[in-house]
């Protein structure tokens, strides 16, 4: 019986997992941050030109290059390499007039911590 239980939580975990839809942390400012799709997310109470111009801002403070920016009608995706070689994708989306989505991953196994990191400096440009 108790194995039994064991296997069905360890199969709850890895069905939790592979969808990566779970809720991290709150900012108490209307926001969020989420962890899915192995990338952090946030909402954000801002424009999507400003959020937009944030991550550049962010980015360039960091002295991370931009190496790849595609735009799209409500949304833009950057491409940036870590300070170890990694690669970075973010993510801005238009979510409304004043609010949108940005989403931060770094490397083909996400840093959580190192997302957070950069997540949290957009975050400061805002």
């Amino acid at each position: 019986m108790l194995r039994r239980a064991g296997i069905v939580i360890f199969l709850l975990l890895v069905s939790i997992n592979i969808c990566g839809c779970m809720v991290k942390a709150t900012d108490g400012k209307g926001g969020g941050t989420f962890w899915g799709s192995a990338k952090i997310i946030r909402r954000v109470d801002i424009s999507l030109p400003q959020s937009i111009q944030a991550v550049r801002d962010t980015l360039g403070a960091l002295d991370l290059e931009i190496t790849k920016e595609d735009i799209g009608n409500s949304e833009v995706q950057f491409m940036s390499k870590y300070t170890d070689g990694r690669t970075i994708w973010i993510e801005v989306r238009k979510l409304g007039e004043s609010k949108s989505y940005i989403g931060v991953r770094v490397g083909m196994v996400s840093d959580e911590a190192a997302a957070t990191a950069i997540l949290d400096a957009i975050q400061e440009h805002l």
